[in-house]
C-alpha cells in the first residue's frame, strides 16, 4: 500500500505541475487579452482541479487505511503524510516524505501563480473602468472647468483633463 501511496503522490505532483502550466498560459492570455483562450483554459483548469480533488480524497483514504492497518486510530484532521509514513518501510517512507515536500512546494507555486493572475485581472478591470470613465466624460464634456468637481479619484481627474 505504501507503493500505491507513493504513486498517487507522484500523480498529484504531475497534476500540480499541469496546473502551474495552465496558470502560466492563463497569464499570457490575460496579458494578450485573448478572451476565448482564457475561457478555454478556465474549463481545462476546472477539470484539473476536479482531478486533483479526486487524488486528494484517494490519498486521504489510502493514508487512513495504512494507519488503521497498523493500529493507529487517526481522524482525518490528524492524518498527515509524516504520520502515515511512520507505518511504512523506511525506503518508501523516505520517498513519500520527499514527494510530499515536492507536492507542497509545487502547490505553493500554483497558489502564487493564481494570485498573480488575479492581480493582473484586477488591474485590467481597473484599466477598463477608467477607460470607460474617460470615454463617458469625453462624450459629454464639461462646459465650465472652473466649477468644483464632484468627488473623483485623482486618476479620474487627470484622465478627464487629458480627454
Amino acid at each position: 500500500m505504501g507503493r500505491q501511496l507513493r504513486d498517487l503522490l507522484r500523480h498529484e505532483v504531475r497534476l500540480q505541475h499541469r496546473l502551474l502550466a495552465l496558470a502560466a498560459r492563463s497569464r499570457e492570455a490575460i496579458i494578450a487579452r485573448e478572451v476565448d483562450e482564457l475561457i478555454r483554459l478556465e474549463a481545462e483548469h476546472r477539470n484539473a482541479v476536479a482531478e486533483a480533488e479526486k487524488y486528494a480524497r484517494e490519498r486521504l483514504d489510502l493514508g487512513a487505511v495504512i494507519s488503521r492497518a497498523d493500529g493507529d486510530d487517526v481522524t482525518a484532521a490528524e492524518l498527515t503524510l509524516s504520520r502515515v509514513a511512520e507505518h511504512l518501510p523506511g525506503d518508501i517512507a523516505i520517498e513519500i516524505g520527499a514527494t510530499g515536500s515536492l507536492l507542497l512546494e509545487v502547490a505553493r507555486e500554483v497558489w502564487s501563480a493564481h494570485a498573480l493572475n488575479r492581480q493582473l485581472l484586477q488591474n485590467e478591470l481597473e484599466h477598463i473602468g477608467l477607460s470607460l470613465e474617460v470615454l463617458a466624460r469625453a462624450s459629454v464634456p464639461r462646459t465650465d472647468y472652473r466649477k468644483k468637481l464632484p468627488d473623483l479619484s485623482p486618476t479620474a481627474i487627470i484622465l478627464d483633463k487629458a480627454a
